[in-house]
């Protein structure tokens, strides 16, 4: 049994020097710029040594390099299984499931290293996919931290602009603007600082001229499609709008502000069933948005469906209790529904609070003070 046993031992030792040779062979291949080889070469070490974790992390590196991104995700996974430690293979599955427009799954992968030390092309998958989903603070965190490290990708730094004005960090988000302009004055990103200018000032026939400039630069920048098509929403352009949104989820699925605009759009011009579909994908993308899940709500209600409705309803006022539309929605939703003696109750808070959004402008307008809150 000893001989056997150090027969075995032999046999993986073996195992081991081949699969380091077949490594340093993917690595040079690598090096070379020959990726078809250098995975083919990754992938019979990873075979000879199947119990070796560091392997596949190398190998879901490789595949998401050469654009496999499920088999990278499969590596990746099967490295974590071996051994949960290692960070290699998570950033690895974080960037392929950024890659992959699969925006939730990165952020909740990565998310571990907003508040540790992470390569900078970490940070960005995490904060890019955190502002896909609409999580300003999350994505400022992130994509600071990788500024702050060296990044100056136009894209990246208009994303930082984005994040920090979107969470109201006005004064960072000017000074990530200037480097933006200063590093890459000519960008298709500083094109678009430029239109969320014109946009804010309510010139929305400039801004979307502006818009259309960053695409003529880049045709596939990230918000760009979804930026002309908010521009043309906003003045009615129905059709317009929708085809730029759609060519937004085209190019990436995962872009919540697309799919929520989108089905906004198809609710103003009376088509809830079309919105439907689009707000639940919105929803699902960004869940932790009120507003998403109150539109949601609001199309499974004219659509006919009452008791989608109340679920999308609840989820938006427990997620923002103050929402006076959200209130007043649920009460119609659980009035459908039968279910009149909470429906008051809804319609009685959506009351309430309108009152105190009056009494607030009133306060503001003549400076009279607002009645106590109960």
């Amino acid at each position: 049994m000893i001989a056997a046993a150090a027969g075995a031992a032999a046999g993986a030792d073996d195992d081991r020097v081949r699969a380091r040779t077949l490594a340093q062979e993917a690595e040079r291949a690598a090096a070379a710029g020959d990726l078809p080889r250098a995975v083919r070469a990754l992938q019979a070490a990873e075979a000879a040594a199947p119990g070796w974790a560091e392997l596949k992390v190398n190998l879901a590196g490789l595949l998401s390099r050469s654009g496999d991104q499920p088999g990278a995700i499969r590596a990746a996974r099967a490295a974590l299984e071996i051994d949960p430690s290692l960070d290699g293979a998570r950033y690895n599955l974080g960037l392929a499931h950024f890659r992959a427009g699969d925006f939730a799954a990165a952020a909740d992968t990565l998310e571990r290293y907003a508040a540790r030390p992470a390569p900078p092309s970490v940070l960005v998958a995490l904060g890019l996919s955190e502002a896909a989903r609409e999580r300003p603070h999350e994505a400022a965190q992130a994509l600071g931290a990788a500024a702050g490290a060296g990044t100056r990708d136009p894209p990246v730094l208009y994303a930082l602009v984005r994040a920090l004005a979107d969470d109201g960090q006005a004064a960072a988000s000017a000074a990530a603007a200037d480097l933006l302009r200063r590093s890459a004055p000519a960008s298709a990103a500083a094109s678009m600082v430029e239109g969320d200018a014109l946009d804010r000032a309510r010139e929305w026939s400039r801004a979307e001229a502006v818009y259309r400039r960053a695409l003529d630069a880049d045709p596939r920048f990230p918000g760009a499609h979804f930026a002309v098509g908010l521009m043309r929403y906003k003045r009615r352009d129905y059709d317009g709008a929708a085809a730029e949104f759609a060519r937004e989820l085209e190019l990436s699925p995962g872009y919540a502000p697309a799919a929520r605009y989108f089905g906004l759009l198809e609710l103003d011009r009376g088509r809830p069933e079309a919105g439907l579909p689009l707000l639940e994908r919105a929803a699902a993308l960004s869940p932790r948005r009120a507003p998403t899940w109150r539109d949601l709500g609001r199309a499974a209600l004219e659509s006919g469906h009452p008791g989608r409705a109340v679920e999308a309803l609840r989820r938006s006022v427990s997620l923002d209790p103050d929402d006076a539309s959200a209130h007043f929605l649920l009460g119609r939703a659980l009035h459908r529904q039968g279910q009149q003696a909470a429906a008051d109750e809804e319609m009685r808070t959506a009351a309430r609070l309108n009152a105190e959004n009056r009494a607030r402008l009133l306060e503001k307008v003549s400076g009279a003070s607002p009645p106590p809150r109960e």
